[in-house]
């Protein structure tokens, strides 16, 4: 097993009040044999690695006035990680691979792996915000985006397994394989606007978001494969499209004016996000 990273981080006073920064970070990773165990066979691991695998970020903020102050950032994410047939286990993919077996009577999985996993995921997201603080507001609008894909590929040597009893083949399962399986978020967005205003001993918290999520699962032509011929599948939009407002507020009061003793109370909804999750259950390619 070994990790290697390497990280770039850079800032820059672009003008008297203009700061960008400029952060990169890339990432290699590689495990020989992951799910070794007295139970699989050397050649049946999975050679699990990372490449590449990176985040760059930008980030810009720009004090205007005493009271006004602008910022941004921007970041792209990008994966691709491999659960692939161990690289001296012969032919790799193909009709000619060995085909996965396991020994019921002993337990033991030899010749390959039956589930090889290829990921292919990236990312954008944004976020940009106007503060204005005075002596008893402090007041705050933004927005915040973030779009991708999601796309996972899987694949089985010669589409099937094999299982056997002290060497006898008692069965033989065959699989859609390989089955590519891809989604796109097409936006997480929200919009906000917040103010903390202070009268005397009270405090109060206030703010309301606005959220859009929609994702969709696009037009997808796969090739015939070893057991399934080759298919056409339309797109399917807004899986899911939601838009939602939700408020919040608190408030704290200084019970005796000197900051040692608060009290306090707040109340808030806050969402949790999709993401991918419905498109890729609405996949044509997975509820075939």
């Amino acid at each position: 097993t070994w990790t290697r990273g390497e990280t770039l981080n850079l800032t820059w006073q672009a003008a008297q009040k203009h700061k960008l920064t400029f952060y990169g970070h890339f990432n290699q990773r590689l495990v020989d044999c992951n799910n070794c165990a007295a139970t699989v066979s050397p050649e049946a691991g999975l050679y699990f690695t990372h490449r590449p695998e990176y985040i760059l970020q930008s980030t810009w903020s720009n004090p205007a006035t005493n009271k006004l102050l602008f910022e941004g950032g921007f970041t792209f994410y990008n994966e691709r990680w491999i659960f692939g047939p161990e690289p001296y286990n012969v032919n790799g993919y193909g009709p000619e691979a060995v085909i996965s077996k396991t020994e019921s009577a002993l337990g033991i999985t030899y010749g390959a792996n039956n589930v090889f996993t290829t990921a292919y995921n990236h990312q954008w997201n944004f976020r940009a915000a106007a503060n204005y603080v005075t002596g008893s507001h402090s007041f705050k609008v933004g927005v915040q985006n973030m779009w991708g894909t999601r796309q996972y590929s899987y694949d089985t040597n010669q589409a099937q397994a094999w299982t056997l009893n002290r060497g006898i083949p008692t069965t033989i399962t065959e699989y859609a394989r390989p089955l590519i399986d891809l989604e796109k978020l097409k936006a997480a967005l929200g919009l906000y606007a917040q103010d903390r205003w202070t009268v005397g001993r009270l405090t109060l918290n206030y703010g309301v978001r606005f959220d859009y999520h929609n994702a969709y699962v696009p037009a997808q032509n796969l090739a015939a494969i070893p057991f399934v011929g080759a298919r056409q599948y339309d797109a399917i939009s807004n899986v899911p499209n939601w838009k939602d407002i939700t408020p919040r507020v608190g408030a704290t009061y200084d019970l005796f004016g000197n900051g040692k003793t608060v009290v306090r109370a707040n109340w808030g909804n806050y969402l949790a996000s999709e993401s991918t999750n419905m498109a890729t259950l609405n996949n044509r390619v997975n509820t075939s």
